[in-house]
């Protein structure tokens, strides 16, 4: 059956920053299309984008979006319901809730993500405002200076924090200088490989905030710098329970706290180790890709609780966890030949995209994974002269 949408949209808007906007499309099966058609839509949708030249590149890629290009056929209800069967929120899109991602993407909050297609589809691909009483549980390790930046944004913009650290003596510093700044944070000691004391920490949070959640940012992280033939059983059981399985504990532990509030959020903080290979890294690099992997699954079977999740993967970052390997020259001269922006990031850089994912702004994006790496993960080969 032939479809006689066609339908064009020709915005084109040009900034300070570069955004190629434009796009048209006609709707027929794959056997109808002409010469003539295949021209016009290389022309306006590819051409004209690849002659607008940027440093950093990025690409949104939405799914059914309310904008005329669509209209047409949302309005047909055996449609729509087609499209709201495949999509885990269980609905279209919004013109704001793409937009709003294009945007941030021009910010310099985004000045190490380059390289990257973020769909913006209610979790379409993943399947075979701001709320008062914003809450996040923050799962504290070794990543100190990353988590005390993502506490400051989300508290600035209102949420209610609660964070956690191994041990009080941790947790005393940061939680001075947040109280002497007027910043309202509460917090309590936690191993996180300790399933009790995952646990008790919920009931605390539960308590704390009424039994409502908005957000989760599962953030700790450890590496052990070894050759994979020289790891042991205790180097494994470690890292497994640090980075994968509390995470994953946590996720359960809250699940019925997000659902109750009626907007939740769950961000992980993952890896470029989970991706790509990373040397001294692999079983924290199989850690993260299970994070990842478990970000997708989440994303798919809470998004009907109206539950997001998302995963945020940095490269190499300015935090205690790898600033001694950056002040090694051989180290960092190897890293930034492999990074097309030429620097190791910062850790602003990720906090700020954290921050973003559990924003309303962000609505429509879940099942994510988006690296903040400075292009560390789409860099294959550059031939010398180019």
């Amino acid at each position: 059956m032939s479809c006689k949408y066609n339908i064009k949209i020709t915005k084109y808007m040009i900034l300070k920053r570069k955004i190629n906007n434009v796009g048209t499309n006609i709707w027929k099966p794959t056997t109808e299309y002409t010469g003539e058609d295949y021209a016009h839509m290389m022309a306006t949708n590819l051409e004209s984008s690849f002659h607008l030249n940027g440093i950093r590149v990025n690409g949104v890629a939405p799914w059914f979006i309310n904008t005329p290009l669509v209209e047409q056929v949302l309005g047909d209800k055996e449609f729509l319901e087609g499209v709201i069967s495949r999509t885990t929120l269980k609905r279209p899109g919004e013109v704001e809730e793409v937009s709003l991602m294009v945007a941030y993407l021009c910010l310099p909050s985004a000045s190490y993500v380059t390289g990257q297609v973020i769909a913006v589809d209610g979790g379409f691909t993943l399947l075979p405002k701001v709320v008062d009483g914003h809450l996040m549980v923050w799962l504290l390790s070794s990543l100190v200076a990353l988590v005390e930046l993502v506490v400051e944004e989300l508290a600035g913009l209102g949420a209610k924090v609660y964070t956690c650290c191994k041990t009080e003596s941790e947790l005393d510093e940061p939680m001075q200088d947040w109280a002497e700044r007027g910043i309202q944070v509460k917090g309590s000691a936690c191993d996180v490989t300790c399933r009790d004391q995952r646990v008790e920490l919920m009931k605390k949070v539960s308590s704390e905030f009424d039994g409502k959640l908005n957000i989760l940012i599962n953030n700790v992280g450890t590496n052990i710098w070894k050759h994979s033939i020289d790891y042991n059983a205790e180097d494994y059981a470690h890292m497994m329970a640090t980075n994968l399985e509390s995470s994953f504990h946590f996720s359960q532990l809250a699940h019925p706290l997000l659902k109750s509030s009626g907007s939740g959020s769950i961000v992980f903080t993952a890896s470029v180790a989970g991706l790509v290979h990373v040397s001294g890294t692999s079983i924290y690099g199989a850690t993260k890709a299970g994070m990842i992997q478990l970000t997708r699954n989440l994303a798919c079977e809470w998004g009907r609780d109206g539950i997001r999740v998302n995963a945020v993967a940095p490269c190499y970052t300015n935090t205690p966890l790898v600033k001694h390997l950056l002040k090694d020259k051989e180290f960092s001269d190897a890293l930034i030949s492999r990074v097309p922006l030429g620097r190791s990031g910062e850790v602003e850089e990720v906090s700020s995209l954290i921050a973003y994912l559990c924003l309303p702004g962000a609505s429509y994006v879940t099942g994510q994974i988006i690296a903040v790496d400075g292009g560390f993960t789409v860099y294959g080969f550059q031939q010398p002269g180019y």
